[in-house]
C-alpha cells in the first residue's frame, strides 16, 4: 500500500484503487479483503454466479435408517439428541448452538492448532462441550471414532474432501465411520465455492 500503518492512510490509500483490482491483488498475496458489492456486481461475479443455481438448503439421501422419532414427553424439542460440530468461524457454530438452545447435547471439536478467534467462540459456544482433537494425530483420530458413531447429526465446515482424506465421510463406499445410526451428515459447503476461486482462503 505504500502508506503509514494507520487508518486513515490506509483508506487514502485504499481509495485509489479499483477495488475489485485490489480484492484481487490482496487474494494473490493470501490476504482477506473482499469488495462490498452491489446486488447487480453480486450476480456478475464469478462467485455469484457460481451459486446462482445452488438452493439455499439441499437434501441428499445418502442411504436407509429407521426412523427416529422425537420423545413426547422431552423437557424440549431436541432433547437426548447428539450432535457432533466440527465446524468454525461464524455459520457452521451457530447453527450447532442453535440446536444446542432446543437441548440437543452438543459436543463441538476443534484442532488446537486452529487460529482461535475469542468473540466469535465466545458467542457461538453456549450450550455446547468442548474438546481439542487434532484428527492427523493416530492417537486423536482414533479418539474421535466414538463421538462420531453416537452422534445423531454431524455438522462440518472443512473444505470439500477434507475429513474424507482423514477417514470421516459420510458417503457410502468410502472409509467411514459416519454410518450406521440414521446420523444426519450436515455440510455448509459455501466454502467450496469461494475455495474454487480464492485457493488460499
Amino acid at each position: 500500500m505504500r502508506c503509514a500503518d494507520d487508518r486513515n492512510s490506509i483508506g487514502h490509500a485504499v481509495a485509489k484503487w479499483n477495488s475489485f483490482e485490489l480484492e484481487d491483488v490482496a487474494a494473490g498475496r493470501g490476504l482477506a479483503a473482499v469488495v462490498a458489492p452491489t446486488h447487480e456486481e453480486w450476480l456478475a461475479h464469478p462467485q455469484g454466479q457460481a451459486i446462482a443455481d445452488m438452493p439455499v438448503v439441499e437434501i441428499i439421501k445418502l442411504g436407509d435408517s429407521r426412523p427416529e422419532p422425537f420423545k413426547r414427553a422431552a423437557a424440549r424439542p431436541l432433547s437426548d439428541l447428539k450432535v457432533l460440530d466440527c465446524t468454525h468461524v461464524i455459520a457452521g457454530p451457530t447453527c450447532a448452538k442453535t440446536l444446542a438452545s432446543q437441548r440437543a447435547e452438543v459436543l463441538h471439536i476443534t484442532c488446537p492448532s486452529r487460529p482461535r478467534l475469542p468473540p466469535f467462540d465466545t458467542d457461538t459456544s453456549h450450550g455446547k462441550l468442548s474438546a481439542f482433537l487434532d484428527l492427523k494425530i493416530a492417537k486423536d483420530n482414533h479418539r474421535m471414532r466414538d463421538p462420531v458413531k453416537d452422534a445423531d447429526v454431524f455438522s462440518q465446515s472443512y473444505r470439500p474432501g477434507k475429513l474424507t482424506s482423514l477417514g470421516f465421510s459420510p458417503h457410502p463406499g468410502r472409509r467411514s465411520d459416519i454410518e450406521g445410526r440414521g446420523s444426519l451428515a450436515l455440510s455448509l459447503k459455501w466454502n467450496s465455492i469461494v475455495s474454487s476461486i480464492r485457493r488460499k482462503w
